[in-house]
């Protein structure tokens, strides 16, 4: 039994190793989009805060500052959707892992019961003769 035990443990630390390494390089795919994310943002903050872009007034200076508004959303929504796959990808490494281990689980478990299983039928198997040699013995005695 502490064999099998560290064998699953072995298999787990193994599993556990490779989705480690895939968070890693998730986490190095994702940091591209999220300094992108954060210098869109602070390019938008700094035009909204600005003082001066409330007050123009030339028609032609606030359709361009509308254009440039509108480009910076649209990158950052393009990072927003990056991120959200690289997201996705990290949720289904987790999935993965958790149904192989859950799977690895389940097949042990089921081994065990089957074991048992041929087992208390080999006791079975057994108990009539023993029976048998109780009351021989008993009679034998009374």
């Amino acid at each position: 039994m502490a064999e099998k035990l560290h064998a699953c443990l072995v298999q787990y630390f193994a599993r556990l190793e490779k989705l480690n390494h895939k968070w890693q390089e998730l986490s190095k795919n994702a940091e591209i989009p999220l300094m992108a994310l954060a210098n869109q943002a602070e390019q938008f903050r700094s035009i909204i805060t600005n003082p001066s872009t409330e007050s123009t007034e030339n028609a032609m200076h606030k359709e361009m500052l509308e254009r440039f508004i509108f480009n910076i959303l649209m990158r950052m929504e393009d990072e927003v959707r990056l991120l959200l796959n690289i997201l996705t990808q990290f949720n289904d490494a987790n999935q993965v892992f958790l149904y192989l281990y859950i799977m690895a689980f389940k097949t042990e478990i089921q081994n065990e019961k089957t074991l048992r299983t041929k087992f208390m039928i080999l006791e079975l198997e057994e108990l009539p003769g023993q029976l048998g040699e109780c009351q021989e013995q008993n009679i034998l005695k009374g």
